[in-house]
Parts: structure tokens; sequence; C-alpha cells
């Protein structure tokens, strides 16, 4: 499973070792409209977010933060693409 959830906070987990994923996050007020495009794999849970803020954490240092405007509950939907690749 790539997607966690816990208490205040979830993971995403990448299918490599040894690379740079990118993140590109889009808050919506309402549930967005179907999205098209090839995904390797998706998720999503519930998430509880009391500052109204999201910590987009990389490799042990906190990256940037994500505004979600106001604090409380929120639908996260995490999609990827590229799992699937295979470098040689």
């Amino acid at each position: 499973m790539f997607l966690q959830g816990h208490v205040r906070r979830f993971d995403v987990f990448s299918a490599g070792h040894a690379h740079m994923a990118a993140v590109k996050a889009r808050v919506w007020d309402g549930a967005p409209d179907a999205e098209e495009g090839k995904w390797d794999e998706q998720g999503e849970i519930d998430y509880e977010s009391v500052s109204g803020d999201v910590a987009v954490w990389g490799s042990g240092s906190s990256e940037g933060l994500i505004r979600l405007g106001c604090g409380g509950m929120w639908r996260v939907r995490v999609r990827c693409a590229g799992r699937l690749r295979s470098s040689v």
C-alpha cells in the first residue's frame, strides 16, 4: 500500500529506493471533477489538520507547507504515475 493514514498525518510511500519523487498538490473546496490520466496507483484517506496546513517532509526535514485554509477534517486523494517504469 502506498498511502497510509495515521492520526493527524498520512504517509505516501515510493516504489523505488534511490530516486527523487516530485509532488504536485492542489487544494479544492469540494470534490474535483474526474481527472483523466493514466495512474499506476491511487488511494484516498480522511485527514485531520488542526492548523489548516499540511507539512511536506522528504528526507527528514520539512520541505514546505500546503495551505488548506482552515483546520478540520479533509479528504485526501493521492494518485501517482511512473511506479511501473523500470530503469536499466
